[in-house]
């Protein structure tokens, strides 16, 4: 982490610690962090779409191919649990894509895949 974001870090770092330490506590007391940590996520993203582009980074590969996993994880479990559902459908064809887009060579957008990804991700949590 660069120095320029020390400040944000060290709200998030403070304010947690703080705020951990009661006894009763509900998460209402957690939306001050929120922005901050949308910062971190920002950041994160702009650095490995920035890198990615400089030079294919196995990182990228390896988030790809996490997710992938994860998501096909979906699927099995629902299957062993009761019949194919829509959710489980997509949740599989997610994982494939995921997946062939690390593992196929040559391909240039794989961090701006995993970017849409993440972001696609976590608009549609956000609208749960």
């Amino acid at each position: 982490m660069s120095l320029r974001n020390i400040l944000p870090f060290a709200w998030v770092l403070v304010y947690f610690a703080w705020i951990g330490d009661l006894w009763v506590m509900t998460m209402r007391y957690y939306l001050p962090l929120y922005s901050s940590l949308a910062i971190f996520a920002a950041w994160a993203l702009y650095e490995l779409i920035k890198r990615a582009q400089q030079n294919d980074t196995s990182l990228t590969r390896v988030l790809l191919i996490v997710f992938g996993i994860f998501f096909s994880t979906v699927p099995i479990i629902q299957m062993s649990a009761e019949a194919i559902s829509p959710t489980s459908m997509v949740s599989a064809l997610i994982a494939v894509i995921l997946i062939a887009i690390a593992i196929v060579p040559k391909i240039n957008f794989r961090a701006t895949a995993l970017a849409a990804f993440v972001v696609g991700f976590t608009v549609l949590w956000g609208l749960m």
